[in-house]
């Protein structure tokens, strides 16, 4: 029975037998041993052959055509699924019929007797899953595989992917560079023969000896398989490789290494940068052009032995940096002040301050602390020159402008053009949430100012932040998109522009602003509407940033209590006229005028009454217009006296046309723009708890802007200033 067995066998196993009894070797049969195993370390081809055949001729358990029992260990059974790799399986018990299968630390090793070529012998290992060519990885590992081999046989190491680099094909892992007088990759195993590599094959031997050679690749011989377990179960990587699990061995140049391992990985010729950097030959630190002691290959200027780099002046050119302001001579324009490297507006030696920050230098602004004047003008530094008729002469110089703008050939439609406090709005910017009145008056300096009452952080009435007055400001003009504010009084955060406090609900509402010549005014109620303490008025010459209130003060009693809540508008004879009424929303109003050199001198307010059959300035004022009157903009719009006013009596923004501020009202044209409503049945000219409706003085008759307020004081919210815009004559 021995003898028979070994005849069926052939010589692979016993071979290895003759050479070490106590090795052990399993053999698989088609026909008749599944599988052989020397369990004891015995004479291989006596007990453990016939244990195997009697197992053959017994009653195992049959396998389908996708499995085998390949341990032959009823325990399991069937437990290889022999399906090709590609097929999710772990292919074949063993890669051909002839091979032996060993263990150790971990791995199987297929010892094949069968000569093939190198490709094709891995083309057989590759069958079973996770298999290649055996690969050496110590001396442990070396001597295991040296002894199972009864002759040179092939394993896994080539350099078909580069020539002279000796790679691993399990894991393409270099371990060696060059020939016999090469070295060690990556800190990798090796163990050539004497002379070898010597570049007279390309793909790997194992010799009887243990010793690493190198072979014709088409050559038949014997080989060996390895089965590794996977060492990177979290990727598709078997083994880690060159940069572990989870990490790529992406090689970039093609020479090899991994980008992990490749510090020039664009380079095929070098792994680091060496003397003079990827993708240069070190070969080149023998020249130096210059003879500065650095390499042409790294020397900027290998033409300058004073420099390495151009820097700043190029090469051949010395770095003289003069003033010490770390700018070389070469290209600073003032080489001897440190404080400038080229001349500027005022020369070199002199700094280019510019305090009012209009971008031109003080040196050659004529008005150095006005922006965005440079020159004085027809007007002085700190007033616009504005010459709303066109004629040449500014506004300043003239006591009546002929007109303020040309209207349009049609009058607009009233509608609503857009929201101008609260979230979402220009105003959000500089800390204005929920405010109101948004009163508009020209600056000296030509912008618009915009001044509100009660303001808050937030939308809505109350919570932090509560001020009042306060000023936003927006380029003068109108564009499609409506106003947008740019600055505020205070800077980023709107300021309250009148000191005092708040206590016991103590406000300061603004009534109306003039400007005259470089001066701003502000007419205020102290206490509010319906609860008026007195009145009064503020004025600034910096265009509205700082403000100074005046001894100019009215008491809530005066003229019946009409003197209370202001509008006034410059004449075209030297006086600003004033109308005005009760701040309660259900009076008259009353005219006066007063020169507009003497707006802080309350004597000066003369009123216009009628008297003795006649009216005249000087009598006791009389009504000029009967109605419940709310807040009011008196303001000239070319050659017409316009006045807004929020009628309180008939629920809506009522606007009068005439040609004299001692015209009759009661026959002047009139117009009803906007009208009150019910919340939730706004439209473009009718708006739920309107008031206010200021003119914005860059209007026309046919383009008149109006800023309107509106209050939900069941909520809270909306309130806020909208503009509006209409058409009249």
């Amino acid at each position: 029975m021995p003898a028979l067995l070994l005849t069926r066998v052939g010589f692979a196993c016993l071979g290895v037998v003759l050479i070490a009894a106590s090795i052990g070797c399993q053999v698989y049969d088609p026909e008749l041993l599944p599988m052989v195993s020397d369990h004891d370390g015995g004479d291989a081809g006596s007990d453990a052959m016939v244990d195997a055949a009697s197992d053959a001729m017994g009653d195992a358990s049959p396998c389908d055509s996708e499995h085998a029992d390949c341990d032959r260990d009823p325990d399991n059974g069937c437990e290889r699924d022999i399906r090709p790799v590609s097929a999710g399986g772990q292919g074949p018990c063993l890669p051909e019929d002839d091979c032996v299968k060993r263990e150790n630390a971990g791995h199987e090793y297929y010892v094949c007797a069968t000569a093939r070529s190198w490709n094709d012998a891995r083309t057989h290992c590759l069958q079973q899953l996770n298999g290649d060519l055996a690969q050496i990885v110590d001396g442990a590992e070396n001597s295991f595989v040296a002894e199972a081999i009864a002759a040179s046989s092939w394993i896994g190491h080539s350099d078909s992917v580069v020539e002279g680099l000796w790679m691993w094909s399990s894991n393409g892992v270099p371990f060696w560079s060059g020939t016999s007088t090469g070295t060690p990759a990556l800190g990798q195993y090796a163990n050539w023969s004497s002379g070898e590599p010597n570049a007279s094959g390309d793909c790997g031997v194992l010799s009887v000896a243990g010793l690493f050679d190198e072979g014709d690749c088409a050559a038949p011989k014997p080989y060996v398989c390895e089965v590794s377990p996977d060492a990177c179960a979290s990727d598709d990587k078997v083994d880690p490789g060159q940069c572990g699990c989870d990490n790529p061995d992406v090689d970039g140049d093609g020479d090899g290494f991994a980008i992990c391992n490749d510090e020039c990985d664009d380079d095929a010729n070098k792994l680091v940068p060496g003397a003079c950097g990827c993708g240069t030959d070190d070969s080149d630190t023998a020249t130096d052009s210059d003879g500065d002691g650095v390499p042409d290959c790294i020397d900027g200027c290998d033409d300058d032995m004073s420099k390495q780099e151009p820097g700043m002046c190029g090469c051949g050119e010395v770095e003289t940096d003069s003033d010490g302001d770390l700018t070389a001579d070469c290209i600073d324009a003032c080489d001897s002040d440190p404080l400038k490297t080229t001349a500027g507006d005022c020369g070199c030696g002199n700094p280019d301050p510019d305090r009012d920050g209009d971008g031109t230098a003080d040196c050659i602004d004529a008005c150095p602390d006005h922006n965005p004047k440079i020159a004085a003008g027809q007007c002085g530094c700190a007033m616009a020159d504005t010459d709303s008729d066109n004629d040449g002469t500014a506004d300043c110089l003239e006591l009546c402008p002929r007109t303020y703008a040309q209207s349009g050939s049609s009058r607009t439609p009233t509608h609503k053009i857009k929201n101008l406090t609260g979230s979402g709005t220009s105003s959000a910017q500089f800390g204005v949430g929920g405010s109101d009145l948004g009163i508009p008056v020209r600056q000296p300096n030509g912008q618009i100012a915009y001044v509100f009452g009660d303001t808050f952080d937030q939308d809505g009435v109350g919570g932090p932040g509560w001020r009042a007055p306060v000023l936003l400001r927006s380029a003068s003009g109108f564009d499609g998109d409506g106003i947008d504010f740019t600055s505020a009084a205070g800077g980023q955060y709107a300021k309250q522009i009148l000191d005092y406090a708040h206590d016991n609900g103590m406000t300061w509402i603004p009534s109306d602003a003039i400007t005259i010549g470089g001066r701003m005014y502000l007419h205020y109620i102290v206490g509010g509407i319906g609860n008026v303490m007195w009145t009064q008025i503020a004025y600034s010459d910096d265009n509205g940033e700082t403000w100074i209130v005046s001894n100019a003060r009215w008491e809530a009693n005066e003229r019946s209590s009409l003197q209370q809540l202001w509008t006034w508008e410059r004449g075209c004879d030297g006086y600003v006229y004033v109308m005005s009424t009760k701040a309660s929303r259900d009076q008259a109003i009353i005219l006066h005028r007063v020169p507009e050199t003497a707006l802080l001198d309350k004597n000066q307010y003369e009123p216009w009454g009628y008297a003795n059959g006649q009216w005249a300035w000087g009598n006791a004022p009389t009504t000029i217009l009967d109605g419940d009157f709310g807040e009011l903009s008196l303001r000239r719009v070319e050659n017409k006296w316009v006045l807004a006013w929020f009628n309180a009596g008939a629920y809506e923004i009522t606007i009068k046309v005439f040609d004299s501020p001692v015209s009759d009202l009661t026959v002047a044209t009139t117009y009803h723009p906007i009208r009150g409503g019910a919340w939730g049945s706004e439209n473009d000219t009718t708006v739920a708890q309107l008031y206010g409706g200021y003119i914005h003085p860059d209007s026309t008759l046919h383009d008149l802007h109006l800023i309107v307020s509106q209050w939900n004081t069941s909520v809270g919210w909306p309130y806020r200033a909208m503009e509006f815009v209409t058409g009249i004559e």
